[in-house]
């Protein structure tokens, strides 16, 4: 009798996006660093396993988002999304919105609160909310920046950004794609513009 092979995971699926996304990045700038990849360098580094997630987003995506953390072994231990379907929706949510939400969503069983989006106006409130909490707490923009800077053995403390930017980067696992250093090639000077 013959085993059935096994449809791939959501999460499967998006492994092999997110690898073949950092394949075209690397080759592009030397350098690959996609956001799932931050965030699981990142979660490691600051030694967080149980996570509450705040996003924009609809239900659909936040589960997504929780098959993904926890086919990585995180757990996720409470989540809300707003239910909004696009980046301008997402950007007009104010940093004080964010907080209301975050501290309606306390958990003091987390290690850390993940605010999950690229387009969320969430950096100004960082530090506030983790003074608050006594957590930490992780962006989907800090925590690229902060990724980013790594690869390119950047260690920059920068006030406001949160406890990850104190984290030692020496400690910190090197990126799943690149090793722990990125190849610095420019095809144009620094300032100029991409057209």
């Amino acid at each position: 009798m013959t085993a059935k092979a096994q449809a791939p995971t959501a999460t499967d699926n998006a492994a092999w996006l997110d690898a073949k996304i950092a394949s075209r990045i690397a080759a592009a700038c030397g350098c690959a660093a996609t956001t799932p990849d931050a965030l699981l360098v990142a979660f490691e580094a600051l030694k967080a396993k149980r996570i509450v997630l705040a996003t924009p987003s609809i239900e659909s995506v936040n589960l997504r988002e929780i098959e993904f953390l926890t086919h990585h072994g995180y757990e996720v231990v409470s989540q809300v999304g707003l239910g909004l379907l696009e980046g301008t929706s997402m950007a007009a949510v104010t940093p004080s919105q964010w907080v209301d939400l975050v501290r309606s969503h306390r958990d003091d069983s987390a290690d850390v609160y993940f605010l999950s989006g690229t387009a969320i106006n969430v950096t100004s409130i960082i530090d506030t909310l983790e003074r608050e909490l006594g957590r930490l707490v992780v962006t989907s923009n800090q925590v690229m920046l902060w990724h980013c800077l790594r690869l390119l053995d950047r260690i920059e403390v920068v006030d406001g950004l949160g406890a990850l930017y104190t984290t030692n980067p020496a400690t910190a696992p090197p990126s799943r794609f690149t090793g722990r250093t990125c190849t610095r090639t420019r095809s144009r000077p620094v300032g100029e513009r991409l057209r």
